[in-house]
């Protein structure tokens, strides 16, 4: 139906064409809504700016909800050119004070037109990308977007029971994973509170962590660095940040809470090296394993002791230097606490042989990815065992 007019467009303002797009007659909604869809996707701002002006943005998000499911993806695909061109933040908030995100969540949760779900998901992604929405897009479409996207194009079996139940990969993931998957790497850096909530979605870590084994041994580049994995390699890393302040802190040594009131300028983390402690943290005693479900599901996941194995992977098959600074960076926080369950992971990387794999990286000329794995390697080497096979 997009493309057939009965009206003559050219002779009509801008003006007109917003005000019939509430127009009762289907024909000439649709005339309208792709005559705006298509002067949208030009690169002229003040087009965009127009539409804003003339109260273009409401009409089009109370189209996402129309009975006719040929307007929406006319509809979806404006604000899509908006989220997507906008040189600024006007187009973003004019969606969100419009009521635009719950309108893209109703429209992913009740359509089945693949098209549509992908420029919604693609519009959510590009939203996503305005800190002053994460938050927005956390709390209206997290639950949504993994139960209509994440879990079923992940391919997790939501019964899985163990490991032996993945199936390598030989096909693409879909273009709505793909921005899905975007959109959560966007809203996992929103903080702490957006971490808590993401770890506690049902199905979140589990399906972004079966995509990750679903690829490793994989001998096609194009699944392996794909963006795909590399957003879903972004957001464990997100979720892993702080996990042990976080998720663990009662376990925490109470020899590490000494070493950081003895030396303030001594961070152990994401971001800094830091001065070297006046108490060594290799002399740390590995305690105990920590106590596991199983099969474990959901944040538990984030931190078992083989968790680090398909990163490993990644690390040693991947040329995308996104997916191998994010793969490292998990590395990174999942060693930075002396916990019994980060010691455990420690000595797991090097039972699993991947030591090697850091020492072989820091060759790499992308300076992000070197300074990712040294990071790493400095928390690897609290195991005294790796020390010595890392001097080595």
């Amino acid at each position: 139906m997009r493309g057939h007019y009965l009206l003559n467009l050219d002779e009509m303002s801008l003006s007109e064409i917003v005000q019939h797009l509430n127009h009762e007659d289907y024909t000439t909604v649709a005339s309208m809504v792709a005559y705006v869809e298509r002067i949208s996707e030009g690169k002229d701002s003040r087009v965009m700016a127009d539409i804003r002006e003339l109260g273009g943005v409401p009409a089009v998000i109370d189209l996402l909800g129309h009975p006719i499911p040929d307007i929406h993806h006319s509809a979806v695909n404006i604000l899509w050119n908006m989220a997507y061109r906008q040189p600024n933040d006007d187009g973003n908030l004019a969606i969100k004070n419009a009521g635009g995100i719950p309108a893209l969540i109703r429209l992913l949760r009740s359509t089945s037109d693949d098209d549509v779900k992908e420029i919604v998901t693609g519009t959510l992604w590009n939203l996503s990308s305005d800190e002053k929405l994460k938050t927005a897009i956390l709390d209206d479409g997290l639950t949504v977007m993994v139960k209509t996207v994440i879990i079923p194009e992940s391919g997790w079996p939501k019964n899985q029971d163990n490991d032996h139940d993945i199936r390598l990969r030989t096909t693409p993931f879909s273009v709505s994973f793909t921005n899905a998957a975007g959109c959560l790497r966007n809203i996992s850096s929103a903080g702490l509170e957006s971490r808590k909530k993401m770890r506690e979605c049902e199905g979140l870590v589990d399906s972004c962590m079966y995509a990750l084994r679903s690829v490793s041994g994989s001998q096609l580049h194009e699944l392996l660095d794909c963006k795909a994995i590399e957003h879903c390699m972004c957001t464990i890393q997100n979720l892993s940040y702080h996990i042990g302040s976080e998720i663990f802190q009662q376990e925490t040594t109470n020899s590490h809470t000494a070493n950081i009131k003895d030396n303030q300028d001594f961070k152990i983390g994401c971001f800094s090296f830091g001065k070297k402690s006046s108490s060594p943290r290799d002399e740390i005693i590995p305690m105990e394993t920590r106590n596991r479900k199983e099969p474990p599901r959901g944040k538990d996941l984030l931190w078992q002791p083989e968790v680090c194995r398909p990163y490993l992977s990644l690390l040693s098959e991947c040329s995308n230097p996104d997916t191998l600074e994010a793969a490292a960076g998990t590395v990174q926080n999942l060693t930075a606490s002396d916990s019994r369950w980060s010691v455990d992971i420690c000595s797991d990387v090097r039972k699993s042989k991947g030591l090697p794999m850091f020492v072989e990286l820091l060759k790499i000329d992308v300076d992000t990815v070197v300074n990712s794995v040294a990071k790493a390697m400095h928390n690897l080497c609290q195991d005294p065992r790796n020390k010595e096979l890392i001097g080595e």
